[in-house]
């Protein structure tokens, strides 16, 4: 299907549309990433896909690169450190379903495979037959599972910080109890409550050891946090397992050139256990490893991370 957003809702990221909603304006999503990116404006739009509707942000011509965020964020917050030089293709950053404004996906088929087929969808709907696709995090389960199913559509992969290995499932008691039939609404009103709280500290987390940037002043945290993304995050994690367990056997048949761009200090994917595991079963994967760098190396080393898509781009 083409771009059918002109005949949609008006975007729904305005900000009066949320301050009717009662979130601060620094909780817009659209005005976080205007301010984080550097260069050129980035324009926002929702296309219309054989899987639903999937929001997007866009910057820059040429070779189309695709940026898949990780779990609990959204398209603006994995594209603003690749805003800091001038775009090295077109850019097309993604709300995976269910985060940002993105239709979520059937609950049982929200697993990185069934995730690859959605991304099928968009490329079909952009009428863009090839790609290099930039993951971070959990958003590298969908990559691969894309690159292995549709090899002749990825033209090579960058991966931030990949979570990509079956995984004992974390405790995660909030988000465990936010997916409950009875109690899961309220759970997650209080989830989005408290982001205002303790969103900062959250932030922390991810980034230590290193500082959060000043560029992430202003996260969208209530934006991250509404119901239905929470939903999404619990619903991808329940399938992420199986999944990764039938793509572990396939690895090696991957052939396309990556990139895995990685920190020696990431407490939520650690090292040896995701990246190195994955370097070791991809032919054609370069291991870039950041001393005293932890889950967000994107962030905190934009300058890698540009040239390491630079050089998958040929620039």
């Amino acid at each position: 299907m083409m771009d059918d957003s002109r005949a949609m809702d008006p975007a729904p990221h305005s900000t009066a549309r949320l301050r009717r909603q009662g979130a601060a304006v620094a909780d817009d999503p659209a005005e976080w990433l205007s301010g984080a990116a550097c260069a050129p404006p980035v324009v926002e739009r929702a296309v219309a896909t054989g899987a639903g509707r999937v929001h997007l942000a866009e910057t820059g011509t040429g070779t189309p690169v695709i940026f898949l965020h990780g779990l609990g964020s959204f398209s603006g917050e994995i594209l603003s450190p690749f805003t800091i030089q001038p775009p090295a293709g077109r850019y097309i950053a993604l709300d995976r379903p269910g985060y940002g404004f993105s239709d979520p996906l059937p609950a049982a088929s929200s697993g990185p495979d069934a995730q690859a087929g959605w991304l099928e969808s968009l490329l079909n709907a952009l009428e863009i037959p090839a790609a290099v696709i930039v993951a971070h995090s959990i958003g590298a389960a969908t990559a691969l599972h894309f690159a292995s199913s549709r090899p002749d559509r990825v033209a090579g992969l960058l991966l931030l910080a990949p979570y990509c290995r079956p995984t004992r499932p974390a405790f995660a008691p909030l988000l465990r109890a936010a997916m409950l039939p009875l109690i899961g609404r309220p759970v997650r009103r209080l989830i989005r409550f408290a982001a205002e709280r303790f969103g900062e500290a959250r932030l922390a987390a991810l980034f230590r050891p290193n500082p959060v940037p000043a560029r992430m002043n202003g996260f969208p945290l209530r934006h991250v946090t509404r119901s239905r993304a929470l939903l999404a995050m619990g619903n991808e994690l329940r399938g992420f397992n199986r999944a990764m367990m039938t793509l572990s056997l396939r690895l090696r048949r991957i052939r396309t050139r990556t990139v895995i761009l990685t920190g020696d200090s990431d407490a939520i994917a650690a090292d040896a256990r995701h990246a190195l595991w994955l370097a070791r079963r991809l032919p054609r994967a370069e291991l870039v490893m950041l001393p005293q760098t932890g889950h967000m190396p994107h962030h905190v080393a934009p300058g890698a991370a540009d040239r390491a898509l630079r050089r998958i781009l040929g620039r």
